[in-house]
């Protein structure tokens, strides 16, 4: 099932349970780069695994930005269904509410508009030899 089949069929709980084992099976490795989902990092038991397995960094940006991003809402669970003016207030919400959970991660940056991944890249390199 995809993750919309998920949220529909099981309930965003049962996602949450199953995006945990994931991490938790992700954060076993050793070596690997590993993205989370907007969601995942909100969730303390994600943030410890994340923390024992190594550095965290959030990628900030601003709600234009993630906008732009949202190539599929119905796609997003928490966003399918809704009109583009409620999508983009829902997002906000998401956002603020998600932000100061962000902010707990080992590395914090804040873009104010879309970057080249080359860009982004080098700014994550920078922040890591920073730490070393």
């Amino acid at each position: 099932m995809n993750i919309t089949e998920i949220f529909s069929s099981m309930g965003e709980p049962a996602f949450r349970d199953m995006e945990h084992e994931a991490v938790r099976q992700v954060c076993a490795f050793r070596g690997c780069v590993a993205a989370l989902g907007g969601g995942a990092f909100m969730h303390q038991r994600n943030r410890d695994l994340v923390s024992k397995a190594g550095i965290s960094i959030a990628l900030l940006w601003p709600l234009d930005v993630l906008m732009n991003r949202i190539k599929n809402p119905a796609s997003r669970p928490l966003l399918a269904g809704l009109n583009t003016q409620d999508m983009r207030a829902r997002a906000l919400a998401l956002l603020q509410q998600r932000e100061p959970v962000y902010q707990q991660a080992d590395i914090v940056l804040r873009f104010c508009s879309e970057l080249p991944l080359d860009q982004v890249v080098q700014s994550i390199q920078k922040e890591l030899e920073d730490i070393r």
